[in-house]
């Protein structure tokens, strides 16, 4: 049989390559649309996980109690003597505060206050995130008698930063509170400072509640 003049034999590789070219392409913009709705589909996927995230959450961005706030809604503790540090950051979606309350005089109670908090990102509401800090910050404790406050999701009592002083460390929500306390002419005793902390705590907590 004679191939025709104008026409390339069946072998010619020009006759065979051309149909896999296009079929090649066309696979190749499938693909890139089946990318791109996946993407947009799990945008949309993350954006209502995040909503519902935030819902989860209790402590909100930057309206979160200054210290004196704190000062101010509740007469427990002694006046307010620093606000050392306070924070939020958008992008990590977390936030801390530092105060002391009262003074180092040995006369007189003393008050340290760190919390964090975190709000909802990744599709990962605040509570989950601070449940994690509150796991690695209990590492610095080895007891695990009742601290005996309801309102908590955890509580662990820490060791004081001194001799004359007594912590603790709870989880409420999305937010982490760890305090430490002096007393007034301490004496050493740990069941006195942590039934005086206790009572401190609770009012913490109350005036930190949102507004």
């Amino acid at each position: 049989m004679t191939v025709p003049a104008n026409r390339p034999p069946a072998a010619s590789p020009r006759w065979q390559t051309g149909p896999k070219i296009a079929l090649g392409t066309g696979i190749l913009v499938a693909f890139a649309v089946l990318t791109l709705a996946v993407a947009w589909a799990r945008l949309g996927l993350d954006a209502i996980l995040l909503d519902g995230a935030s819902t989860l959450d209790k402590y909100h961005e930057t309206d979160f109690a200054t210290c004196d706030q704190f000062a101010r809604r509740t007469s427990a503790i002694p006046p307010l003597s620093a606000e050392l540090a306070r924070n939020w950051s958008p992008k990590f979606q977390s936030g801390f505060l530092v105060c002391d309350f009262g003074s180092n005089d040995p006369a007189a109670q003393y008050i340290s206050l760190d919390v964090y908090w975190h709000g909802p990102r990744h599709s990962e509401a605040g509570a989950k995130r601070t449940a994690g800090l509150f796991t690695g910050f209990s590492f610095r404790s080895k007891d695990h008698s009742p601290v005996g406050l309801d309102f908590a999701d955890q509580a662990r009592w820490l060791p004081g930063s001194n001799r004359e002083s007594c912590g603790v460390l709870f989880l409420d929500h999305n937010a982490l509170f760890s305090i430490n306390y002096t007393p007034a002419n301490p004496d050493r005793n740990t069941t006195t400072c942590r039934t005086q902390l206790r009572t401190i705590t609770r009012a913490l907590h109350t005036a930190a509640q949102p507004r």
